[in-house]
């Protein structure tokens, strides 16, 4: 399998992965009766602050990763920016899918 071909797979998938994940937070959101009361029952339990803190962790380090990378590229990241903050997971992924591979050349 060539680059060319691994990339083009690798997009696919993540593609699969936001898809189902934006399905999934829309789902959960109509259900618990909205976003303020999903995230109310997020906290309501150790076990969910546990949970929150830690994807507080994990998408603070994925931000700082895309404002960096960004930077490198050229690229504005304030679209994934929102995307993180408004569906968490969702604007690193698009991130990823949208510029995964090398760098621009500064040259």
């Amino acid at each position: 399998m060539n680059e060319t071909t691994k990339r083009l797979l690798g997009k696919v998938l993540l593609s699969l992965v936001l898809v189902d994940f934006l399905a999934l937070t829309v789902w959960v959101i109509i259900e618990h009766g909205g976003f303020f009361t999903a995230m109310s029952d997020l906290v309501s339990t150790r076990l969910g602050q546990l949970a929150a803190f830690d994807i507080l962790i994990s998408l603070s380090l994925a931000t700082v990763w895309m404002v960096r990378d960004a930077r490198g590229r050229g690229v504005n990241v304030l679209p994934y920016l929102a995307l993180t903050l408004t569906t968490g997971s969702a604007g690193p992924l698009l991130y990823v899918i949208r510029h995964r591979g090398p760098q621009r050349s500064s040259s």
